[in-house]
């Protein structure tokens, strides 16, 4: 029982935003913007998962212009760019009853800060990001109240100053 109260399904995030391969990088990156999330899960038709595109995939997009002289540089992206150049083909993932310590386990060991809980099909049902890792650690910790009894100087330490 102590497995299933701690599936990952539980845990994830049910409402993700998803992208096709053949989508432009700038609408990836303009998506990202707009709904706050470093993570797009990329889907075929189907919606079977194929890959993911992450905040860092769309950095390496940008291209910098230095103009000669002045010393500023342009950042910007390549509108006719495609999700398929950029995406990460090895996107992790895992099964809705998978355990989250097993998740997060393969996310420090993988050091990603997201995996796709997909159906026996390959179909995206959610997300565990860092983000909802930290909630949760939160929320137990607020539970146990430990760690919200001591003052901050409990925590950080004066010898370097």
């Amino acid at each position: 029982m102590e497995s299933q109260s701690m599936a990952s399904r539980k845990f994830m995030t049910e409402v993700v935003v998803t992208i096709g391969k053949e989508d432009r990088v700038l609408d990836a990156y303009k998506l990202m913007i707009d709904k706050k999330i470093r993570h797009l899960p990329v889907i075929q038709s189907d919606g079977t998962v194929i890959g993911m595109l992450s905040d860092r995939d769309v950095q390496r997009a940008m291209i910098v212009d230095r103009p000669a002289g002045n010393g500023s540089e342009e950042v910007y992206l390549n509108g006719t760019k495609k999700v398929s150049e950029y995406m990460s083909l090895k996107a992790f993932t895992a099964y809705a009853e998978t355990p989250l310590g097993s998740v997060v386990e393969e996310m420090m060991l993988e050091k990603v800060s997201a995996v796709i809980i997909v159906s026996s099909t390959m179909k995206c049902l959610g997300i565990v990001t860092s983000n909802d890792i930290m909630r949760v650690f939160l929320d137990q910790m607020a539970r146990n109240r430990q760690i919200f009894e001591q003052p901050m100087s409990f925590f950080f330490s004066n010898t370097l100053y």
